[in-house]
């Protein structure tokens, strides 16, 4: 194989011995002896380039001098480093589009050197173009061979008839142009050429042997290695193995060696059947009788190895050993100090564990500080948690005087643990490194802030503490001014509009302000005033009531003439105008507006009931449920009697009485009278019926002409 580097006109050539007969290749130049691989460097000594024999010792490297007209490839002052874009077109002759990595990027640029894409190569180094760094890779097809690629992660794709891949076992971002659709490489022109050729290797039951494929004008050639066959007795390497005439035996055999007969197996040797049977010599372990005396590998050989029984199979053996060849189970172990051959998860060197067994074979059983061991301390006072101070790491801990728990800080005292409650005692109760610490402990005082210092905090009550803490320094509250230090509990109520001992009362001690004047109400819409004392209270003695005027306001006077009243003013007088005075009951001008009873059981009856007549336009409705209380089999007739006694006025009245059966608001019959003076009306023939229909309502209505005529309404019942 042979690389060019078009780095100039002056060069020099190396020629590395190449051995590839096994026939331990020098640097000379006899033909069919060595073969060399002629590499083209620069003339100027860039170490860079030497890289190209990187796998070549040194001594077999040899450097040849040689002319410009000795390359094959033009001169590179006529090849340029120009940039191109995805193929070769815009490239000039001699040149390729490959990507090249540099430290700012990557780029597509024409580089030297022909199209190797497809080319048969062994290393990536012999798909790249000399001196540039490049992506191209050389790919294994398998027993096909491998091929070089090129790199298409940028730019436009591949060329006609190839694919952009990421090949198997690579990063995701590498990208390499394939033949499509797996088709097999075809030699390009440049690999013609030079009649690149790649390891091929052909595989059957037997083994695989290697071969070559070359580029030849006539294509890429076949597979010329052999097929593996069985090894035999020929002195070839049948089956490709790298070894001849391995493992063949042609039975036994035997061979005296004086008075000793020796026998031993016949093997193939340089393609002879030979036999291998003697010379006597000292036994040992090889898998031959070498004393020739009917035993193979027997105990006792010079380079005999100890073992002992192992049946548990941990590796360690119990017992008296055995000096041997080779051995069968239970002899296996090489060393004899198992102490329980029965359990394989006990010998020496095994983990230790909390598990009753001496796993390690130390003579202790669960010994203190185990990995799997529990922590336990002394509980002197049985409170549940231990002295820290006597930790101990066991495997079973004695409940009865150890505990897993050592967080104790005081084992003499029982009251004192971890999760204990707090309490004001002048002791770390709970054990948390503070004492009396925290609000709302037992036995916890309230405290307050003392802002003026006088000995009261203030009346917002602080948390509920031990001791002051903080701003919380007193456990007196109540100061109502914790501003004023002349203001607290304490101190004694002065006159002066302030509530001085924050009672909640100001000058409670006096019941005015000197000089204030006192007025208070008399007679009608009089005043009377007093004058508060030097002494702050007020004097026992009002002066004379002044203004008082001639009614209460609101009160009624009935008028002499008209239907109505006088009503005294807020002003505490008497109006001329007259006012008429609505009833208590009104507005009941209809049946849905009738002012209720409620419910009464004949022969009960809703009691007098007082009303006025107002004009021909009032009339005052009245209504109660009534319900027959007569045996169920007794059917009966009811009468109500109704009567309207008229006092005073002219004109004519109307009395009424509806009965509602059921009342469901449907009147279903109807008793009226007119008249002067005092009225009556019956409701004759009212039959409610049986009793679970004996139920309805019955409602009144009075009316007349405006007299302003008061009249009573009375109900009697009779059966």
């Amino acid at each position: 194989m042979r690389r060019t580097i078009w780095v100039g006109k002056a060069v020099t050539a190396l020629l590395v011995a190449g051995s590839v007969c096994g026939c331990g290749g020098q640097a000379s130049g006899d033909a069919g002896i060595d073969v060399f691989e002629l590499v083209y460097v620069e003339d100027t000594g860039d170490v860079g380039v030497l890289d190209v024999a990187r796998d070549v010792p040194a001594d077999r490297v040899v450097e040849v001098p040689v002319t410009e007209d000795a390359l094959d490839v033009p001169d590179a002052a006529d090849v340029p480093l120009v940039p191109c874009g995805a193929t070769d077109e815009a490239c000039p002759e001699g040149s390729t589009c490959r990507t090249v990595h540099n430290g700012t990027g990557d780029l597509r640029m024409c580089v030297p050197g022909p199209d190797l894409l497809c080319a048969p190569c062994n290393l990536s180094t012999d798909c790249q173009p000399p001196g540039v760094s490049t992506a191209d890779r050389c790919l294994d097809d398998g027993a096909a061979g491998k091929f070089c690629a090129i790199d298409c992660s940028i730019g436009n794709g591949c060329p006609e008839g190839y694919d952009c891949v990421t090949p198997a076992d690579a990063p995701h971002t590498v990208l390499q142009c394939v033949p499509a659709a797996g088709a097999e490489c075809a030699c390009p022109p440049a690999a013609v050429e030079r009649g690149l050729a790649t390891v091929c290797t052909r595989t059957n039951t037997f083994g695989t042997c290697k071969g070559q494929r070359r580029c030849t004008a006539e294509g890429l050639t076949a597979c010329d290695a052999i097929d593996a066959a069985e090894e035999t007795c020929n002195g070839i390497d049948d089956n490709c193995d790298g070894s001849t005439d391995e493992g063949i035996v042609f039975g036994t055999c035997a061979l005296q060696w004086g008075k000793v007969m020796c026998v031993g197996p016949r093997v193939c040797v340089d393609g002879v059947p030979t036999c291998k049977a003697g010379p006597p010599t000292a036994e040992i372990c090889d898998g031959i009788d070498n004393d020739c005396d009917g035993e193979t590998d027997e105990d006792g050989t010079a380079d005999c190895t100890n073992v002992w029984i192992d049946r548990d199979g941990d590796g360690h053996g119990v017992g008296e050993p055995r000096c041997g060849c080779a051995f069968n189970p239970p002899w296996t172990a090489t060393v004899g100090d198992d102490c329980n051959d029965d359990d394989p998860a006990i010998h020496p060197g095994a983990t230790e564990i909390c598990d009753g067994k001496d796993n390690d074979c130390d003579g202790r059983t669960d010994p203190p500080g185990l990995a799997d061991c529990t922590l336990a301390y002394v509980d002197a006072d049985k409170d549940g948690y231990g002295d820290p101070a006597t930790v101990r790491c066991l495997c079973g801990v004695d409940t009865a005087n150890l505990v897993p728990d050592g967080t104790d800080c005081n084992d003499g005292d029982p009251a004192i643990h971890p999760g204990a409650a707090e309490v004001c005692n002048g002791a770390d109760d709970d054990c948390d490194g503070l004492t009396d610490d925290g609000p709302d402990r037992g036995g916890c005082q309230v405290y307050h802030a003392d802002a003026d210092l006088d000995g009261w905090g203030s009346v917002v009550d602080g948390p509920c503490l031990c001791h002051p803490d903080g701003g919380w320094v007193t456990t007196k509250g109540g100061d109502c001014a914790d501003d004023d230090p002349a203001r607290n509990p304490s101190v004694a109520e002065l006159c002066n509009h302030i509530d001085d001992d924050c009672d909640g009362l100001t000058d409670e001690d006096f019941n005015c302000d000197p000089t204030t004047i006192g007025t208070e109400p008399c007679g009608f819409c009089g005043s009377r005033q007093r004058t508060c004392g030097a002494d702050c209270m007020w004097p026992a003695d009002w002066s004379e009531c002044a203004g008082s005027k001639t009614c209460q306001p609101g009160t009624l006077l009935t008028c002499e003439t008209g239907c109505g009243n006088h009503v005294c003013t807020d002003g505490c007088e008497w109006p001329t105008e007259c006012t008429w005075t609505l009833d208590a009951y009104e507005p009941n001008e209809s049946q849905f507006a009738a002012r209720s009873f409620g419910y009464f059981e004949e022969p009960n009856a809703p009691p007098p009931v007082s009303g006025w007549i107002h004009g021909p336009d009032d009339v005052d409705w009245y209504g109660f449920i009534a319900d027959e209380a007569f045996p169920i089999f007794i059917d009966v007739v009811l009468t109500l009697y109704g009567s309207v006694r008229l006092t005073g006025g002219s004109g004519t009245h109307h009395l009424c009485i509806y009965w509602d059966n059921n009342a469901d608001g449907v009147i279903d019959e109807t008793h009226c009278v007119d008249g002067v003076g005092d009225l009556f009306v019956e409701t004759s023939n009212v039959d409610p019926g049986p009793l679970d229909e004996a139920y309805g309502m019955i409602y009144v209505s009075v009316s007349g002409d405006p007299s302003c005529t008061p009249y009573t309404l009375s109900f009697t019942w009779d059966s």
